[in-house]
């Protein structure tokens, strides 16, 4: 039995943030960022502050869960994600991806904020 199923976690995000959305993205040399997929649910995620960092300099683990729309395949070539909360975007890359095997299956993405010229 999941532990961290599509409902669980869309009562949690739903709660938090009714209107959240996440886009993954890939980038290539070639042809820059390109759309992989757009999630409205299936997933949360949970802010990481350190001392010292403001609000847009948070870290930021993404749970996604196992029937989320999206692919282990479209995961592992995803390296822009884009949070979207109440019209605010915040752009991320991926600096881990682990599955979440103990708890059922899913995944959790840390995400570092993008900054410069791409962020």
């Amino acid at each position: 039995m999941a532990l961290i199923t599509k409902g669980i976690l869309d009562t949690i995000t739903g709660a938090l943030y009714p209107s959240a959305s996440v886009d993954f993205s890939s980038v290539t040399p070639a042809s820059g960022e390109t759309a992989i997929a757009t999630l409205t649910a299936g997933f949360t995620f949970v802010r990481e502050p350190k001392p010292g960092r403001n609000f847009e300099e948070s870290e930021v683990k993404l749970y996604l869960a196992a029937d989320a729309s999206i692919t282990a395949s479209q995961l592992k070539s995803a390296s822009v994600v884009a949070l979207t909360i109440d019209g605010v975007t915040l752009k991320y890359r991926v600096s881990s991806l682990l599955s979440l095997q103990q708890l059922g299956a899913g995944f959790v993405l840390r995400l570092s904020p993008l900054q410069g010229a791409t962020g």
